[in-house]
């Protein structure tokens, strides 16, 4: 998709200097290196889209399949309950993780022969903000005047997400190491482990206290089982050393600045919601959520197939970067576009089918979040490049900005528009956000085509719709159906498919 376009800076940045002589010299041979290297790229992250797919599908479908089980099981109240304790609690984890697994992400493939240090000193922090984090928990949810049902679910689900972000450092030096299958092996084999036992949890009828139980017992088996995973691969040690921890606490911090923010906005919705509405329309909006957060699979199998090298390249290869930027903010765009307008116009049937009639009432707060997947999905590359050009500290900024804003317009939204008027806020948020940050990557050059990312998904997109609307209340599978057909069928017509993208669609089903 980006490929024609992207050609002259390739050229202009390989060959600058170079003979007249149709090649020949050492800017072709520069060029000529490039293209080596940008087609080992393309390998490696077809490679690794192939893996990260099974893994998050996996991973993703067991989650979806859990909370549709829960969504029918438990009452709108219940559900309430689990969902505002998911969201505090997984606000909470922000201040936990400190933002370090991107840290070390970055680092660690900049500098492998660092990764002990830098494992080790993520262990500590993160070890030490547990505690912290519990220990402001408490009172949060004693101020916020949580029964003793969403009470004890806080603390459940809190432990268990403790145990979980041990879990992450080690799959994180799995991934630092292109050791891509074993981290997502692990994490694939995990995520059913856990779905099946807190489905049991449910079907035996224990509720929300026993389904948050079960999620704790089974996630503080998981850091002993991504570590066992990790000394297979990796025979160094960790060093447990306090040398050097400020360091990595600051040079982290900006990191966990920026992913605690976007967490925050993920979830600042619910929170607020039931704090002004209550147990049972937070439930509702939980529902409506959840179906956003479903559609987040497809970008995250795909950042995280593309952040290492992204990584990588933005300190050693600028011109590798930018190609892979530029090729999957194309392809992310495509996906999240018919994902957020043709959800929209089937959003009721959409809750009809996943979770039953008795949540049909948050099909308009659906129809107004999915459309902010064409925002959310290719911001999430476009975050990851950012930290890769080193604009942390303004990522952070701007999602500073998002969360206050969105708190803000959700107290004056809320009250009299309900559940509506927070998904407009989110809407709005993910819009913001996604501008901000492509201005940012512009001025730290690296621009984006908006004409030809944004522009032939939303010429499919719109003939999609016109194909989609007059079957709109039809059984589901058929303007799903119509819907892929007639977007596919325009992407072929106005040409968004390059060359470049099938070359990652022959290598992404290649044996090698």
């Amino acid at each position: 998709m980006a490929g024609d376009e992207l050609e002259p800076s390739l050229t202009e940045t390989a060959v600058a200097g170079s003979p007249p002589d149709g090649g020949q010299g050492e800017g072709s041979s520069a060029n000529a290196g490039q293209e080596r290297a940008a087609q080992r790229s393309t390998r490696l992250i077809a490679g690794n889209l192939r893996k990260f797919g099974v893994a998050q599908i996996a991973t993703r479908l067991s989650g979806l399949l859990v909370v549709v089980l829960l969504v029918r099981l438990l009452s709108q109240a219940d559900f309430g309950r689990y969902t505002v304790a998911i969201a505090l609690v997984a606000i909470m984890t922000l201040f936990v993780e400190l933002g370090m697994g991107g840290y070390l992400l970055r680092e660690g493939s900049q500098r492998p022969e660092a990764i002990g240090g830098l494992l080790g000193h993520v262990l500590l922090l993160r070890a030490a903000f547990g505690v912290v984090a519990i220990g402001v928990l408490v009172p949060i949810a004693l101020l916020l005047d949580y029964d003793r049902v969403t009470f004890t679910a806080v603390l459940l689900l809190a432990a268990a997400a403790l145990a979980r972000v041990f879990r992450d450092s080690y799959l994180t030096v799995l991934q630092t190491l292109e050791r891509v299958r074993d981290a997502t092996r692990t994490q694939s084999q995990q995520a059913i482990v856990i779905a099946v036992v807190t489905a049991g949890a449910a079907l035996t009828g224990f509720g929300v206290v026993g389904v948050s139980g079960a999620v704790l017992a089974i996630s503080l088996v998981t850091p002993i089982w991504a570590w066992r995973r990790l000394r297979r691969r990796w025979s160094g040690n960790i060093d447990l050393r306090l040398t050097g921890l400020s360091n990595t606490l600051v040079a982290s911090a900006i990191f966990s600045a920026s992913h605690g923010l976007h967490v925050t906005l993920n979830y600042l919705d619910a929170v607020m919601i039931q704090a002004l509405q209550g147990n049972v329309a937070a439930g509702l909006y939980g529902a409506a959520y959840r179906v956003l957060i479903a559609l987040l699979l497809l970008p995250a199998i795909y950042v995280d197939a593309v952040s290492r090298s992204i990584s990588h390249y933005g300190r050693s290869d600028r011109v590798q970067m930018r190609r892979i930027y530029d090729r999957g903010i194309a392809h992310l765009t495509a996906i999240g576009v018919p994902l957020g307008l043709g959800g929209a116009l089937l959003s009721e049937p959409i809750l009809l089918f996943l979770f039953g009639p008795p949540y049909v009432g948050a099909a308009t707060a659906l129809s107004i979040l999915l459309p902010g997947a064409m925002f959310a999905i290719p911001a999430w590359i476009a975050l990851v490049t950012a930290y890769g050009v080193g604009r942390e500290r303004t990522v952070a900024a701007i999602f500073a900005i998002a969360v206050l804003a969105n708190g803000t317009a959700n107290f004056l939204l809320i009250p009299t528009f309900g559940i509506e008027g927070a998904a407009a806020a989110s809407f709005a948020a993910e819009a913001f956000v996604l501008t901000a940050v492509l201005v940012v990557l512009w001025r730290a050059g690296v621009p984006t085509r908006l004409g030809r990312v944004f522009g032939k998904p939303l010429v499919g997109g719109a003939l999609m719709c016109l194909a989609v609307w007059p079957v709109r209340e039809a059984p589901l599978a058929l303007p799903v159906l119509l819907g892929a057909i007639t977007y596919f069928v325009a992407l072929l017509a106005v040409r968004a498919f390059e060359a470049e993208d099938r070359e990652m669609l022959r290598a992404l089903f290649s044996r090698s």
